[in-house]
């Protein structure tokens, strides 16, 4: 059985292939893909789990290779780095204007300023919306405004589950994707399990949390870090 890579890996593989398929990529189709980062030879096999055995493949293709269907390894490597060549060029084009992050939130203020310090350090617009109330407060002109979004941070800070910030939540999930979300639980808030997932990051006194959003907000290309 194929061992699950270490999250960091798996996170500097998101970022580099923008979640697309190399070998769709080879084929003509550079549109974002729901898949999973796979590995290129099985573990069992080579014993390797760097990441240089690693690559962002659709779910068709993670079948093929786990059916061994796919290309050689060798060919696999190659059609990663021509995707890789491509995404470092297109990261080198000016955008016109920055990625709008949206930043829902509801009892806690103070975890506002944190997470704008955060994307301080990032070429993006920080819009943050007004204050969840309640279900009725999702009005149909709130939900026009989200529409703009590139990629959206839901505050989780009630202690039991919320119709409201759930709502929106969902919302964000199925307009951006769930590689375009981020829901950031407070302590002792309690997660639904259906959230549980990659697209969840738990608020630590530590500060890991702020490295992990920062990883999130990279794998989806979201802004550039600013110049010093």
């Amino acid at each position: 059985m194929s061992r699950n890579p270490p999250t960091q890996d798996v996170d500097d593989v998101l970022i580099k292939s923008r979640r697309r398929c190399a070998l769709c990529y080879a084929s003509g189709d550079a549109t974002v893909k729901s898949g999973n980062v796979a590995h290129i030879e099985p573990v069992t096999d080579s014993r390797d789990e760097t990441a240089d055995n690693l690559m962002f493949l659709c779910a068709k293709h993670i079948k093929e290779t786990h059916e061994r269907k796919a290309a050689t390894p060798m060919k696999l490597r190659a059609w990663r780095a021509q995707l890789y060549e491509a995404i470092s060029k297109e990261d080198n084009t000016t955008r016109t204007t920055p990625p709008k992050v949206f930043i829902s939130y509801g009892l806690d203020t103070t975890v506002i300023h944190e997470i704008a310090a955060v994307l301080s350090d990032r070429d993006v617009e920080q819009i943050i919306l007004p204050k969840r109330l309640d279900p009725a407060f999702i009005t149909l002109e709130r939900l026009q405004l989200n529409l703009s979004a590139d990629f959206a941070i839901v505050v989780l800070d009630k202690p039991a589950k919320d119709p409201a910030e759930l709502f929106e939540l969902g919302f964000f999930l199925g307009r951006l994707g769930p590689e375009r979300v981020c829901a950031l639980a407070m302590p002792d808030t309690l997660i639904p399990r259906d959230i549980s997932g990659a697209h969840l990051i738990k608020k630590d006194a530590s500060g890991r949390w702020k490295n992990s959003l920062i990883r999130r907000l990279a794998a989806a290309a979201i802004g550039t870090q600013s110049p010093e």
